[in-house]
């Protein structure tokens, strides 16, 4: 099977724990994510990531929400099974 390599330019989600004033949230950074790794499956809405596969398996898939992806190039294509 022939899988992409791709990487990923996201934005992701955070939170704090503790209270803070109201004013001056919104100017503290988001983050910025770069992952890279095999494209496993891919929806509408979504794309699913890993960095390892092999024998019909993947270690630690990550699901990325496609409205949150900035930047997304593809690295290579490598045959894995």
């Amino acid at each position: 099977m022939t899988r992409k390599v791709e990487q990923f330019v996201w934005i992701d989600s955070h939170t704090r724990a503790g209270w803070y004033p109201e004013d001056g949230i919104l100017e503290e950074t988001i983050p910025m994510i770069v992952s890279v790794g095999f494209v496993i499956e891919e929806s509408s809405v979504w794309v699913a990531l890993a960095t390892t596969v092999g024998d019909g398996f993947c270690l630690s898939p990550v699901q990325i929400p496609k409205r949150a992806i900035l930047q997304r190039d593809v690295l290579c294509e490598v045959e894995t099974e």
